[in-house]
């Protein structure tokens, strides 16, 4: 989840929702703290982009508070949400950010009825960390970091929606191995969109500038589920 931009997004949509079902009424501290604890999770592997993701959460809830200060009182408690076994000075361990390898670590029993997966997950062929070049071999995909993240979503969302960035060259290597892995994208997953970004990458400043500011990687987005769903895009 990096340092949890789309987690923060997501919680706002959720909250959004909360107060269109709820017209009139004040959204309070315990209904922005069940919707957080209840339907936002992460995994990040770096140890200060977690606490960020953390801090982000917070200051999300606080724009909903009233008035704003209402979380100096001491009855309200923000929530313990970070999960990381090797963090000695977290008081208490949480049950929504988990600061681990998501391929190598993370179980899919660790969430249940996850309704969808979103991220940009760390893609290029230069892999570092054995499990994910680890994941690769044993399926005998092709060498990409991205492409551990995009199988593996399915087994944390067996019934939901994926919609995940990726490098789009995944799509175009020839060699067999990636390959192997687009027969698994296209004949074992339903696939209902996928948007190319890759004329982005360098696009001047009067047309808006390229897309990531730090890369100029041809990026896409796909959007996919592991089931057929009743009503498919014709």
């Amino acid at each position: 989840c990096g340092s949890g931009i789309f987690l923060v997004e997501s919680f706002k949509r959720l909250v959004k929702r909360w107060k269109n079902a709820h017209k009139g009424k004040q959204i309070t501290f315990s209904d922005l703290r069940n919707i957080l604890e209840q339907n936002i999770f992460g995994i990040e592997y770096d140890y200060l982009a977690i606490r960020v993701t953390a801090f982000s959460l917070y200051l999300a809830m606080l724009e909903h508070l009233n008035p704003k200060t209402l979380w100096i009182d001491k009855r309200y408690k923000f929530p313990y949400l970070i999960f990381d076994s090797k963090d000695n000075i977290l008081k208490k361990q949480g049950k929504n950010l988990f600061r681990q390898d998501a391929i190598g670590d993370v179980s899919s029993t660790y969430f249940k009825n996850i309704d969808l997966v979103v991220g940009n997950p760390p893609f290029g062929s230069q892999i570092k960390m054995s499990s994910i070049k680890d994941y690769c071999v044993e399926r005998n995909f092709g060498q990409d970091m991205v492409i551990p993240f995009l199988h593996k979503a399915v087994s944390f969302s067996s019934d939901g929606s994926i919609a995940l960035i990726f490098n789009t060259k995944i799509l175009t290597n020839k060699e067999g191995t990636f390959q192997n892995f687009r027969r698994w994208l296209f004949n074992d997953t339903y696939v209902e969109k996928i948007y190319n970004f890759s004329i982005f990458r360098r696009a001047p400043k009067t047309f808006g500038g390229q897309l990531f500011s730090s890369a100029v990687g041809p990026v896409s987005i796909v959007f996919y589920q592991n089931k057929i769903p009743i009503h498919q895009n014709g």
